[in-house]
């Protein structure tokens, strides 16, 4: 856990078997409850994450959750992990082609991402996106 001016962060680290994690069949969605000694809830600011792999078929996730900074160190949190749904069904994958030209990838039920220009800076490609929510 490290303190910020701007946030608390709160970092989790797990391993989790590559093939399973290709195949889908092996999802995992951890979210976080943080109360502080006095018992109020933290509110959640996002996260991010990523992994990397440590040996044979075994990838180190490391996840960062970010929520509302606290004016001083408190003497004690509580973090209550717990298991999020998590969408069963197998994406599909979508490819196109940058042509120079915008466009769209839909993203189902949870809305559509505008893709308006690729940038390639040697072996770096950036997308800048915008998310429609529907």
């Amino acid at each position: 856990m490290t303190f910020y001016p701007t946030t608390t962060m709160v970092t989790i680290q797990y391993t989790v078997n590559e093939e399973e994690i290709k195949q889908h069949k092996n999802p995992i969605d951890i979210g976080l409850h943080v109360n502080d000694q006095e018992g109020r809830i933290l509110q959640p600011l996002g996260g991010d994450g990523h992994g990397k792999t440590i040996e044979n078929d075994k990838i180190l996730m490391i996840d960062n959750y970010y929520f509302e900074p606290l004016d001083s160190v408190p003497e004690s949190l509580t973090v209550q992990p717990y298991l999020r749904p998590f969408d069963q069904h197998t994406p599909k994958i979508m490819k196109k082609k940058w042509e120079g030209k915008s466009f769209t990838l839909s993203q189902g039920e949870s809305g559509t991402i505008l893709v308006h220009d690729v940038k390639k800076k040697r072996d770096k490609v950036t997308l800048p996106i915008k998310f429609k929510v529907i």
